[in-house]
Parts: C-alpha cells; sequence; structure tokens
C-alpha cells in the first residue's frame, strides 16, 4: 500500500488490511507475497490504523516507514512536512511496536549536492537513539530517486551516487542498525 498521499488516511484502514488478507488468503498469496505499507506514520495514533497495523503483523505484513530528513528543516523542504522529528520518532516507536518495521530512506542530490553533513549527522545520531531505546526496527532500506521528482525544485534533483551511498548505510551499521542499499 502507497501511493501519492498517506495510505492510512483511508477512514476505514483496519478494514482496507481485512480486504487486503482476504483477498490474499482467497488467492493462496498470503506468506507468497509480502503485505507491505509505505507510511509517513503520520496518522499512525489513530485506532483504526492501530487495528491494520496489528492485523498484518498477524498475516506477515511489513511497513516501510518513511524517514528522508531526521532534522525539522529537512522534514519541511523534502516531503513538506511539520510534523517534527520527536513526533516522528514517537510514530515510529509506535509503528514498530505494533508490526515489523523498516525505515524507507531517500537520499538524493540537489543542486549538485549529497545532504549536508548536518543532515548526515542527525540522521546518524537518530539512529543512534533507536538502537540504543532498542526500538525494534528492523533496518534502513537506503535508495537514490526511484521516478522523476513532482516537487517544483525537480530540475535541481538527481540521484545520489552509488558511493555515497554505500558509505552512509555502512555508517548506519556501524551504529547497530542493518542497512541495505537500493540503488
Amino acid at each position: 500500500l502507497s501511493g501519492n498521499g498517506e495510505p492510512t488516511s483511508a477512514k476505514s484502514f483496519d478494514a482496507v488490511i481485512e480486504t487486503l488478507i482476504s483477498a490474499m488468503t482467497d488467492f493462496n498469496l498470503l506468506g507468497k507475497i509480502k503485505l507491505l505499507l509505505i507510511t509517513n506514520g503520520s496518522l499512525v495514533q489513530r485506532p483504526v490504523v492501530k487495528r491494520g497495523l496489528q492485523l498484518m503483523a498477524k498475516n506477515k505484513g511489513e511497513v516501510w516507514f518513511k524517514l528522508d530528513s531526521a532534522t525539522n528543516q529537512g522534514m519541511r523542504d523534502i516531503n513538506g512536512s511539520e510534523l517534527g522529528i520527536r513526533k516522528v520518532y514517537q510514530n515510529l516507536l509506535s509503528t514498530a511496536q505494533l508490526c515489523p518495521t523498516w525505515l524507507q530512506t531517500c537520499i538524493f542530490q540537489r543542486d549538485g549536492a549529497h545532504p549536508s553533513e548536518h543532515e548526515r549527522q542527525a540522521y546518524l545520531n537518530f539512529i543512534e537513539k533507536l538502537v540504543a531505546a532498542r526500538v525494534p526496527v528492523r533496518g534502513a532500506l537506503i535508495y537514490g530517486l526511484a521516478r522523476p521528482s513532482m516537487q517544483p525544485q525537480a530540475a535541481s534533483l538527481k540521484s545520489a551516487e552509488l558511493k555515497w551511498l554505500q558509505n552512509f548505510a555502512f555508517d548506519i551499521q556501524a551504529r547497530g542498525l542493518p542497512a541495505e542499499v537500493h540503488a
């Protein structure tokens, strides 16, 4: 479940998950294909979302929790989010306690530059905090731009260099969290 919008905003998110599980069961697909939710986690406190995540967990589902920046300014710049990194942390904790969860992070160049050292270090500090608190996040999925951006600044964006992504994943792993690069 993903889209150009937040999938968990469905008023009956839990019913959506029930329907998917039922269809997957009818076609003998449970355990053969992954029931996967890509989310920014902003609505995880809603009871219908919690129930949906619990249903997913009971049926081998998985969450990819979007975290493209670990700074408030970076979240505003990249995702237009005013949620704030403290709330994102709380929502990630709630999500990971309800369903197996991975971080999903898009890294790109803007105007020919990779993320700043400040952004990189803030992300790594966030990872250290997760590991120290034993937040049950399975790892980080690090990737470059997968499709053309729809944002106004699209012309200034391009994929991060593979070596940069690999070094970043190594730094994440050095802090105790598995990381995979998907270029």
